[in-house]
């Protein structure tokens, strides 16, 4: 295998391979095919998510939704803190401003989102407690998914979500499958 070798149905990481985030596991290479072909098996999926037991750390919570669900971790689904801006000194007689400082970020940026990984990013989001900022950028979500995202953050510490150069076009720009993409009404 590239990069790294297999034991015991283990992967090991290459030598220069960055090490996975604390709370990640490593379970083969990521990409949208590996998890739409091995991953997420529907008639299970609702069993194994009830299976399992959130910790409120979004790292370790995505992490075990992505193994029950035999899906490989998306590489960007990783909630990082954010180091706080310097404070400028304060200026004589002006009111304090309030600290909207985030505190961990997910980013995911210039990549797509499969199926299984949007099934894992919603079941483990509601679960962290420390997650205050979403960044996608160039990450190709679907109408279906930002409405999904949407309705989800009421049961999230989100404060803040940026969705940023989400170009899709054609069909890629409707959820394909959908009645509104097949041209009915839902």
């Amino acid at each position: 295998m590239p990069g790294g070798s297999s034991k015991g149905g283990k992967v090991s990481k290459g030598k220069n391979d960055p090490p996975a985030p604390a709370g990640v596991l490593q379970r083969g290479v990521w990409s949208v095919d590996r998890n739409d072909r091995n991953g997420l098996k529907y008639d299970d999926a609702e069993a194994s998510i009830k299976a399992v037991t959130p910790s409120g750390e979004f790292n370790a919570d995505y992490s075990s939704f992505c193994e029950v669900l035999n899906l490989v971790p998306h590489p960007q689904m990783v909630l990082n803190p954010v180091e706080p801006a310097p404070k400028p000194p304060p200026i004589e007689g002006a009111t304090p401003v309030e600290d909207n400082e985030p505190a961990a970020m997910i980013r995911v940026k210039n990549t797509t989102i499969d199926l299984g990984s949007r099934t894992a990013f919603f079941c483990a989001l509601p679960t962290s407690t420390t997650c205050t900022d979403l960044c996608f950028y160039n990450a190709a979500l679907s109408p279906s998914m930002i409405s999904e995202l949407a309705g989800l953050l009421e049961q999230t510490n989100v404060a803040r979500v940026r969705i940023e150069y989400n170009f899709r076009s054609g069909a890629e720009a409707m959820d394909v499958g959908s009645e509104e993409a097949k041209g009915g009404e839902e």
